[in-house]
């Protein structure tokens, strides 16, 4: 099992540590704000903070998963060997940006819920979007390749084989709730009840660390 040691654990810090390190890179994990729980702690290990405890593998923190409000983030492109990514942090941190942070805003989807121009449908437009022309970042499963990579480097610290297999890569995960919600909608089916509610249920939980 894998411990995440962080100074406030939140609804948004959760959802993602749960995406990353569950449901994509597959392995069990679980987060503590207790620094004697970290420091017992004989198994793999990273912390999640403004500054490192000790030595430990440490992913530098910025402030968005740790707020309650929605407001406009300063999005800075930078490459990650090649990969694009952004909230990058200084060099104390084991990785060179906050990739809990960075997945945060991209897998809730956090840009849609600020003020933004709708198109003639209602919807947010994509050209507004950060990942507008980045390299072809809409067609690039951006979270999945940082959680990959992340696992590549956190498993040189601690060899260890994942011990669940991804439900589904990140970056269909809105898709396919949407699409499955739709075709539902119009179904008069009594047996789909239960169905639908549960995947509302899901979307609500995604929506929900929002606010």
């Amino acid at each position: 099992m894998v411990l995440l040691y962080t100074h406030k654990i939140t609804p948004r810090l959760t959802f993602t540590v749960k995406q990353l390190f569950r449901r994509i890179m597959g392995y069990e994990v679980s987060i503590t704000d207790s620094v004697d729980v970290f420091i017992k702690h004989t198994g793999a290990k990273l912390s999640y903070a403004k500054q490192p405890l000790q030595n430990e593998f440490f992913i530098r923190a910025n402030h968005l998963l740790f707020e309650r409000i929605l407001e406009p983030q300063d999005i800075n492109w930078k490459s990650w060997e090649g990969t694009p990514c952004f909230f990058d942090v200084d060099a104390r941190s084991s990785i060179p940006f906050d990739i809990l942070a960075a997945s945060f805003y991209l897998l809730s989807r956090y840009e849609e819920y600020l003020p933004h121009q709708k198109d003639e449908l209602g919807r947010f437009r994509s050209i507004e979007s950060v990942l507008s022309d980045r390299h072809g970042a809409f067609s690039t499963p951006l979270v999945d390749q940082w959680a990959y990579r992340l696992r590549k480097i956190f498993s040189q610290h601690f060899p260890m084989s994942p011990t669940l297999s991804a439900i589904f890569d990140s970056s269909w995960v809105f898709l396919l709730f949407s699409l499955m919600l739709i075709v539902l909608e119009d179904s008069a089916d009594i047996f789909l009840n239960p169905l639908k509610i549960y995947l509302l249920d899901i979307s609500l939980q995604l929506q929900g660390v929002l606010r």
